[in-house]
């Protein structure tokens, strides 16, 4: 509903929490309870930031993706398609109205005095009938050959589209890469003793459970 309602109303969506995000959040709540003087809670945090930053690039990716393709795309294909497939039917309506004003024509002779009428009716509705064809036939010649012609922008949409995604790609790479050599510098001797106090209520018992492990085999 929400979205539907955004769409009619043509804003945009809310940014919303995208699995990366929420794995962020996940890892960064992990390492308090760990304990951030820890090597390991030092590292879920330090894995939880720069995760929130992948999140946030996929964000901005998508964003950008929407500006440069896909609401140009998505206004092409419910305006000028929908309006080509109108007048495409209604060639075809026309169509099938000449090919019975011409049985029409066929089938009254002008040789029989009682069908002079008639003939002289069914001919004056073929040249209608044709009028209205060739009109409507030039209206969706026109109308293709517009079509035609935005294939040129839409190729630019979709080579500027490429473009962001190849610019996402190389900024998430950048990030998994300086990830890794803070991963990689973090010691895991730590220099600090743990420490042994309660965590807030609420929170999860796996900074306790690790204080209960400790204590067991000193």
């Amino acid at each position: 509903m929400e979205e539907f309602l955004y769409e009619k109303l043509d804003k945009r969506l809310r940014p919303k929490m995208t699995p990366m995000i929420e794995l962020a959040t996940i890892l960064t709540d992990a390492g308090n309870d760990f304990g951030p003087e820890t090597p390991y809670g030092t590292a879920l945090i330090t894995a939880g930031n720069y995760q929130h930053r992948l999140g946030q690039a996929e964000l901005e990716f998508v964003s950008n993706s929407a500006d440069v393709f896909l609401t140009p795309l998505r206004r092409f294909l419910e305006g000028d398609i929908k309006t080509v497939m109108k007048e495409r039917k209604e060639l075809n309506n026309r169509r099938l109205d000449l090919d019975a004003a011409r049985n029409k024509v066929k089938k009254c002779s002008k040789d029989d005095p009682k069908l002079y009428e008639a003939a002289a009716k069914a001919e004056n509705d073929l040249r209608v009938a044709t009028s209205e064809f060739e009109r409507q036939a030039e209206i969706t010649r026109l109308l293709l050959e517009g079509v035609a012609g935005y294939q040129g922008n839409h190729l630019r949409y979709l080579k500027e589209f490429v473009g962001v995604q190849l610019q996402y790609f190389n900024s998430c790479q950048a990030i998994a890469e300086e990830l890794h050599r803070e991963i990689t510098a973090i010691s895991p001797v730590s220099t600090q003793p743990p420490a042994y106090s309660s965590p807030p209520q609420g929170s999860r018992k796996a900074r306790v459970l690790c204080d209960y492990v400790c204590c067991i085999y000193m």
